[in-house]
């Protein structure tokens, strides 16, 4: 079997379950709650939380409970996470990890997921790829979804995402947004369909990844 060469962007993703654990540096900030009246609408259960990333400040809307933390000393992209230190719903609610680009997504997008856009048939098949369409109407958006393969079973389904507009661009981080995992080897998985556990969380990321707005520079 050919070897997938998507070490970046997948073997990274060993550490997406450590991301709320890593240690930062001085210049961590808790990102701020957004007061905004509009929070009065929103479905109970959830709030709108601000990550003020140097240059790609965005607030989003997820159940509450959340971290949402930035860290301006990372290198050499500003760097923020969102993630949760207890279960809900009986299942870890999935942690989202994004780094800020400067630049035009339809610029960035292209060179960040070049690995995904040269796979082979076969390594596509394997990883049990697909390219997701428009996930944000607000901006430009690039995501993929697949399955680790250079581990043993349950292997991770990972959504690994990239958006944002003429100025700013968000890129996913740590491997990218873990769904689910899939507790059959390879062989097994091939050519059946994705098992839904596989992916038991992709509905709550969509949904947190459609509420994305970028804020004003006087925010930043």
């Amino acid at each position: 079997m050919k070897t997938i060469r998507l070490i970046p962007l997948l073997m990274a993703g060993l550490l997406v379950g450590l991301a709320p654990f890593i240690a930062v540096g001085e210049t961590v900030t808790d990102a701020e709650r957004a007061s905004d009246p509009s929070d009065k609408k929103l479905p109970k259960g959830m709030q709108r939380y601000v990550l003020p990333l140097q240059g790609c400040a965005f607030e989003f809307v997820a159940k509450e409970g959340g971290r949402a933390q930035a860290d301006e000393s990372s290198s050499p992209y500003p760097y923020g996470y969102f993630s949760y230190d207890r279960y809900l719903g009986g299942r870890q609610s999935p942690s989202i990890s994004f780094s800020c680009r400067p630049d035009t997504a339809i610029k960035v997008c292209p060179v960040e997921f070049k690995e995904y856009r040269e796979l082979s048939a076969e390594d596509i098949r394997d990883i049990q790829m697909r390219k997701l369409g428009s996930l944000n109407s607000h901006y430009y958006t690039e995501a993929y979804i697949s399955t680790f393969t250079g581990v043993a079973p349950p292997r991770s389904r990972i959504l690994d995402l990239c958006m944002g507009d003429e100025n700013h661009t968000l890129v996913t981080e740590n491997g990218g947004i873990r769904l689910g995992a899939d507790p059959r080897e390879i062989w097994q998985a091939r050519n059946k369909p994705v098992l839904p556990t596989s992916e038991e969380a992709l509905l709550e990321v969509l949904d947190i990844i459609r509420s994305i707005r970028f804020l004003p520079a006087d925010s930043e």
